[in-house]
């Protein structure tokens, strides 16, 4: 691949090939180093921390105590970790988006010239942008080619599978298309991969 043209065309193949198998919404995501993994922010500290110091219980409560104004009345778990993750805590979640042209920007962000430095080009290891058919994932996961919305497609919910421990849920990882409440998930098209294990 030598040309943007090129890049382009591989992945309108791609997207045509996703659509040919049943994907009409496949996820997007950019990362600015194509060595990160597909790893949510929770699961990148130090694996023997994450359970000693119980991380994720101690900022989902402090969420709930603090954050009281940034949430409407009587908001599920489900809307409370999409508001945590929004406002960069970390969490389970692994952004994703409907929009390939949002995948770029992430993957491409610091490439951009700054307003510090509007001629300087920061330079950053090869970016990537991943492509993901959900329905697969899911499919996978629970033998259905379906997207998961958390608030009507399960029993249970965030509070009492990852805070509580009384729930379960299939799968290590499930594709989630989220209840738009928050604006950044409406601009920016935004999805989610679930992440069960991460300790």
């Amino acid at each position: 691949m030598t040309t943007w043209n090129d890049f382009l065309s591989d992945v309108h193949l791609e997207i045509q090939r996703l659509a040919s198998i049943g994907c009409d919404i496949p996820f997007f995501r950019g990362h600015e180093d194509s060595t990160w993994q597909l790893m949510p922010s929770l699961g990148r500290r130090p694996k023997k921390r994450h359970k000693n110091d119980n991380i994720e219980s101690i900022l989902y409560y402090d969420f709930l105590s603090y954050a009281g104004p940034l949430m409407k009345n009587r908001s599920s778990s489900w809307d409370i970790l999409f508001a945590m993750q929004h406002h960069g805590l970390p969490t389970r979640l692994l952004d994703w988006s409907e929009t390939f042209a949002v995948a770029l920007y992430f993957a491409l962000k610091n490439y951009l010239p700054t307003k510090k430095n509007p001629t300087k080009i920061q330079k950053f290891p090869d970016p990537a942008i991943w492509i993901l058919d959900p329905f697969e994932l899911n499919n996978g996961t629970g033998g259905e080619r379906v997207l998961f919305n958390p608030e009507t497609d399960f029993d249970t919910n965030y509070q009492e599978v990852f805070i509580e421990e009384k729930g379960k849920l299939e799968g290590k990882v499930i594709a989630l298309i989220p209840t738009k409440t928050i604006q950044r998930l409406v601009v920016q098209k935004g999805v989610f991969t679930l992440h069960q294990d991460i300790s």
